[in-house]
């Protein structure tokens, strides 16, 4: 974990997670009160804690990660590129700019760059398999959450856990193409100091049976950690309204 950097992304996906939360809540709830607003950052820092997203992370990389593979990691993690990526990663998941700015910055990169590089950037979409990763977390933690408030207030109408993913997994495809786009913005900013060369031996080293093992077991610690935080969240969030503190 410490050596592929995912236990210092993992430490500041919080801040993410809230500047994300409070975007959207900006639009979908502007009424928000200044102690509403306090009550939610703390359930949010809590709830996505580096502690918990470590802990289950680390939980299912023990369970899953196969022992044989572990040589070729050791190996490209401790190259130059290897550690040099993991940083830019790092960075990546440190940055608390708003996310809008950030896209609209990585399709600028994106639009400008050659079209090889372009097509690098493309190859590397595919082998990370980032939007499919994305698309399940998004529709994993959505279900998680529901079913966190429904614990909270089990008397409140709500669609079935069961009819909630059915509508989830029946958006996906349209999800999948808007996450696609999304994730090359992304990479065109994260990785704009590399050379195309070295995104290609990145998207090589994806391609291969270790790169594909730890990126898919990497990809189910991950969400593993979303989910339980968003069931977490959904479990405190409506203690934080006004009247249940009144």
């Amino acid at each position: 974990m410490r050596k592929s950097g995912l236990w210092n992304q993992l430490g500041g996906l919080a801040l993410q997670v809230r500047t994300g939360f409070f975007a959207g809540a900006s639009q979908s709830a502007p009424g928000m009160s200044a102690s509403e607003t306090e009550r939610v950052t703390k359930v949010l820092d809590e709830a996505y804690s580096p502690e918990r997203l470590r802990s289950v992370s680390l939980r299912v990389l023990s369970k899953e990660l196969d022992e044989k593979r572990v040589p070729e990691l050791n190996k490209w993690f401790a190259e130059p590129l290897g550690q040099r990526i993991s940083r830019l990663e790092e960075e990546a998941a440190a940055d608390s700019g708003d996310p809008r700015q950030q896209l609209s910055l990585g399709n600028e990169i994106l639009q400008t760059m050659a079209q090889p590089r372009r097509a690098a950037i493309q190859d590397l979409v595919k082998a990370s398999r980032a939007a499919e990763t994305v698309a399940e977390m998004t529709i994993e933690t959505t279900v998680a959450a529901a079913e966190g408030v429904a614990s909270a207030t089990p008397n409140a109408p709500r669609m079935s856990t069961d009819d909630l993913r059915r509508a989830l997994h029946a958006q996906r495809p349209q999800l999948l193409v808007s996450l696609s786009a999304m994730s090359a913005a992304g990479f065109a900013r994260m990785y704009n100091s590399l050379s195309t060369e070295d995104i290609k031996r990145y998207v090589r080293f994806l391609r291969s049976a270790a790169g594909r093992h730890f990126n898919d077991v990497g990809a189910k610690a991950i969400g593993a950690a979303f989910k339980e935080g968003a069931a977490e969240l959904g479990r405190r969030l409506p203690g934080t309204k006004d009247k249940a503190n009144a």
